[in-house]
Order: C-alpha cells, then structure tokens, then sequence
C-alpha cells in the first residue's frame, strides 16, 4: 500500500467519517460477536483489548490519552467495561472530533495534532490504536506517545503490518522508542484478530447499504487486505513502552 500524505489522509478520514454512522459500525461489531457491541474503524478485537487493559491495568481514575481517538471508539469501549477514567482523546479530523464528543460526553475530545498531544499534560496510560499511516510507531508517534507519560505510566500502541514484514515492523517501532530513551516490547496478536478482521472486510465489500460516498474505497480497501490476509502478508501487535528504561509499572509477563 502506498503511504498517504497528510493531506490525503485528512481527507481520506474526512469523508470516512462523514459518510458512516455509529449505528452501521455498532452493527458490524455485534457481526462479529464482539461482546461489548460498541463500533469501530480498527482491527483490535475486544479480547485483545482486554488482554492489554489487564495487563497495565487500567484502574478507575487513572488519566488515560488517546491519540487519533477517531469516533470515540476507545472511550465507549472503556465506559462498557465499567471502567470511570480521566478520558482525553485527539483526532485531526474535525467530524471524528465531532463525533467523538457525541460519544464520549464525560470524556475531553480535542482536535489536533502530535504536537498538541505534549500539551496537555501528563497520563497514567496513553493509547495509539491503528494511529499511524505506516501502520508502526515513528519518530513522531514514539514523541506523543512518550513525552505525556507520568512517571510510572504505560503507553500502548497497535501495529499493522500489511504487504511488509512484522518483524521489521515491530522492530522499527521498538527502535522509534529506544530513540527517546524509552523501553519498549511487542506483543503479536495476528492470529487472534485475523478472523476479526476477515469478517468485517466480507461484510464491508457486500454491504449494498453502505453510503455510496465511500463504498468505492471501503470496497477497495476491503479487497485488498482480505488478498493479503489470504497470502498471510497481514501482521498485528500490540507495541508496550514506557518513558523512562527499567520503568515498566508491570512485568512483561503479564502481557
């Protein structure tokens, strides 16, 4: 897949945004026997997400920072597990910040960039699910993932390796971390989420109700990952890192 530009990725998640309902994406989820039912515009599975959320653990109160929050998927999820957190989200896209705070009204939805993630704040736990267009953590991502880390607290982001190798994924992220002084594991989840995300995609490429705006591009994008799944060319993880080396709130055995 070629990488999008800035711009082309607003766009491209402008119009995705306009164009779905949270009821559509709700629908998918319960497809899927995901059994919080709650929507999204990502791979990770519910019991994937819980495996991360125990093994940090997310406790009531903890401030917790989603980058590229999107419609509040993250937030919804974690009101769903009965989980009262410090919500604070972080999109560029003006409809999935709108969304968002629709969503998640107890939450903060702020609209902007990595560079308005550094202020502000400090978080207990910071989220990056599915953020960057590379599909890994860059230099970029590894800094707001990072730089608004309290000390002690965990940040965690997903992978996505489609046409390239995860191992080099995996390790170009860990290396982004290493970068910033940080300290970083990868936890691969490929084979949990790829009946997930094989089921969406069928059902994404026959849905005949999806709006004719963006059913070309879902279609295609559809096309596309159910080939590499099938080639078994489709990869994904979990990346877990801290601030500071040796900081870990928790043992790697617990992931």
């Amino acid at each position: 897949m070629s990488p999008m530009n800035y711009a082309e990725r607003l766009s491209f998640f402008e119009s995705i945004h306009q164009g779905i309902e949270d009821g559509r994406l709700d629908h998918y989820a319960r497809a899927m026997s995901h059994p919080s039912g709650v929507g999204r515009l990502s791979h990770i599975t519910d019991d994937v997400l819980s495996t991360l959320l125990d093994g940090i653990p997310i406790r009531p109160g903890m401030k917790v920072l989603d980058l590229g929050c999107g419609r509040g998927f993250l937030g919804r999820w974690l009101e769903w597990r009965g989980l009262q957190v410090h919500y604070v989200g972080i999109d560029f896209s003006p409809s999935a910040v709108e969304s968002a705070r629709r969503n998640v009204p107890r939450g903060q939805v702020v609209l902007g960039d990595f560079q308005t993630a550094l202020e502000l704040g400090s978080f207990d736990a910071v989220f990056a699910i599915e953020t960057s267009g590379e599909g890994m953590v860059d230099a970029d991502l590894a800094r707001a993932m990072l730089g608004p880390l309290a000390d002690g607290g965990v940040a965690i982001a997903t992978l996505v390796s489609a046409g390239r190798s995860f191992q080099q994924a995996s390790e170009a992220s860990i290396e982004a971390i290493n970068a910033l002084r940080g300290e970083a594991f990868v936890r691969d989840f490929t084979e949990a989420v790829v009946p997930s995300v094989r089921a969406f995609y069928e059902m994404v490429r026959n849905d005949s109700s999806m709006p004719e705006a963006i059913q070309e591009s879902f279609r295609s994008e559809s096309d596309l990952m159910l080939r590499l799944i099938h080639d078994r060319s489709y990869g994904y993880g979990a990346l877990i890192a801290t601030r500071a080396k040796g900081e870990l709130g928790t043992s790697p055995g617990s992931f």
